[in-house]
């Protein structure tokens, strides 16, 4: 079973989506209570994304007791891969969706929580403790997505594209903490 530290860190490798692009979000102006609004929602599938997860990891550790871990690690795996290769993907696409309303809210909320989903998964297929960790998922998405938003005012030059490439490297070595311990 994962400790709490390591949870936190599987939840800030997630967050680091939300981050970076909050980061590109908040180069427009946004009000405090909107950055609010964005924040919580983005929580909000944060919470909801991993304990899917968990349970469906729960339930499948059942019969997967002994390579759960294994699995688990895996998939973390090709989490951070796909989020570094997301990275170094060169076609963006610009968009003139309002990301902090409607529509475009839920589809940035849901797309950069998908990754929880999977991290849900291979928590609970390790025997993650699910509500604790849901929270620790949420927690952490609502701060760094509002860090985002307030930060890409000043420093989007800076760190544009950097937080998939962290969070990346961070969940694969994730992975192989869990496949080698």
């Amino acid at each position: 079973m994962p400790n709490l530290l390591v949870t936190t860190f599987i939840a800030m490798a997630i967050a680091s989506d939300a981050f970076s692009v909050s980061l590109g979000i908040g180069t427009k102006s946004i009000s405090y209570s909107r950055v609010g609004i964005v924040s919580i929602t983005v929580a909000t599938f944060h919470v909801i994304m991993p304990l899917i997860g968990l349970y469906l990891g729960d339930f499948m550790a059942g019969y997967l007791e002994e390579i759960g871990e294994i699995l688990g690690g895996a998939l973390l795996l090709f989490i951070g891969y796909r989020m570094i290769r997301e990275h170094f993907n060169t076609e963006e696409e610009e968009s003139t969706m309002d990301f902090t309303k409607g529509t475009g809210l839920l589809i940035f909320a849901v797309s950069v929580s998908i990754d929880a989903l999977t991290a849900g998964f291979t928590l609970g297929l390790a025997g993650a403790a699910s509500i604790v960790t849901a929270i620790i998922f949420g927690v952490v998405a609502l701060v760094m997505t509002g860090l985002g938003l307030f930060l890409g005012q000043h420093l989007q030059g800076i760190l544009k594209g950097k937080g998939e490439l962290i969070g990346g490297s961070l969940i694969i070595l994730i992975g192989l903490y869990f496949i080698i311990f």
